[in-house]
């Protein structure tokens, strides 16, 4: 399935614990993720046991994205199994124009 590209947008960085089996529990959490409104991509590591997801541009203005954060560990508290944090939070302009900086002119 396609997903909507935007390279406007905010990173959210998600420590899950209590993950046994990346196809099992994390593609669990990684399902329930994709279904919050207002996620663009989710992309979860098992080893480091994290989702890094990419979330719509207009969230990160509302309340410092409050909003937003809250409905992702809403979605994978909901799951039951799982206990989460949130541990680090970019805008993906930010990175963008860091990386624009390292190019050769």
């Amino acid at each position: 399935k396609n997903q909507k590209k935007k390279m406007t947008g905010r990173k959210v960085k998600i420590e899950v614990d209590g993950m046994r089996c990346e196809k099992g529990c994390a593609n669990k959490v990684k399902t329930a993720l994709e279904k919050v409104d207002g996620v663009i991509n989710v992309k979860s590591n098992f080893s480091e046991r994290t989702f890094t997801v990419t979330t719509e541009e207009e969230d990160s203005y509302t309340d410092n994205n409050t909003d937003i954060n809250e409905r992702l560990i809403d979605a994978i508290s909901s799951l039951g199994a799982f206990s989460c944090q949130i541990v680090d939070m970019e805008s993906e302009m930010e990175e963008i124009s860091n990386s624009a900086k390292l190019l050769p002119k």
